[in-house]
């Protein structure tokens, strides 16, 4: 079942072309890394799904739903959305910041529940340790998942991440890419923007390659993720070889 569907997104800012007829889906149970070069349009891609930027042209559906006629109450319940970090000095405790997750579904008025969640999604991501201090006196990487765990306390189909493992030591980035997998095993549709070529031929069921606006390739990373390929977005000499412990493509900048 097609759970995020995009059709022709264009986005033009200032004369420039940020996203040219981009189109493809997600499935409910996938995991779909958006990777490229800097520049190439996958923050505003994801700010497209997101509703939170409407594109020139083109359309976006979640869970069948127009995005462009969602209300921003409707749209909080199909997708949470995680940005990219930004480290905050707010004076919020880690236990509330990612209760405010549960805003959209309190509607609902089980309060005990609501605890459950958020407990649950703190949990998952290794921050609930950190549940009554403050979000100004952790380090980016605790921020970047206590943001993380506010997403999942969500509890929605669509979850959207701009460079969810940015921040994050080798050990978290698993834990988190484990994690959105555990999500897509549960039914939700997640796609990721990922700089991380290796994170994301390891744990993504798809990678869409971007650049220069244009979607270059769409498919599972052995069909991505090639040589030549990202030689060319990436304006760099890049191989693909066999992970030698993975059943996945390993990318290497081979120095020539």
């Amino acid at each position: 079942m097609t759970t995020i569907n995009a059709s022709g997104i264009v986005v033009a800012r200032g004369g420039r072309t940020i996203l040219d007829s981009v189109s493809f889906d997600v499935a409910a149970g996938e995991v779909v890394g958006v990777v490229g070069p800097n520049g190439a349009g996958k923050s505003t891609l994801l700010r497209v799904l997101a509703g939170d930027l409407a594109p020139d042209d083109g359309a976006v559906s979640l869970a069948g739903e127009d995005v462009a006629a969602a209300t921003v109450q409707r749209l909080a319940r199909l997708r949470s959305f995680v940005g990219p970090l930004s480290v905050s000095d707010v004076l919020f405790r880690v236990g509330d910041v990612v209760a405010m997750g549960r805003h959209p579904g309190r509607a609902d008025g089980n309060a005990e529940l609501d605890g459950q969640l958020v407990a649950q999604a703190m949990a998952r991501v290794d921050v609930d340790h950190l549940a009554d201090r403050e979000l100004r006196t952790l380090s980016s990487g605790e921020q970047q998942r206590v943001n993380l765990a506010r997403a999942i306390a969500q509890q929605s189909p669509v979850i959207l991440l701009d460079e969810p493992t940015s921040a994050l030591d080798v050990a978290h980035q698993e834990m988190v890419m484990a994690v959105l997998r555990n999500l897509a095993g549960q039914g939700g549709a997640v796609v990721a923007v990922l700089h991380d070529l290796n994170l994301a031929a390891a744990h993504t069921d798809r990678v869409l390659l971007l650049d220069g606006g244009v979607s270059v390739a769409c498919g599972p990373a052995r069909d991505v993720l090639t040589g030549p390929r990202l030689s060319t977005a990436y304006a760099t000499p890049m191989e693909v070889i066999d992970h030698p412990f993975r059943d996945c493509p390993l990318v290497l900048t081979s120095g020539r």
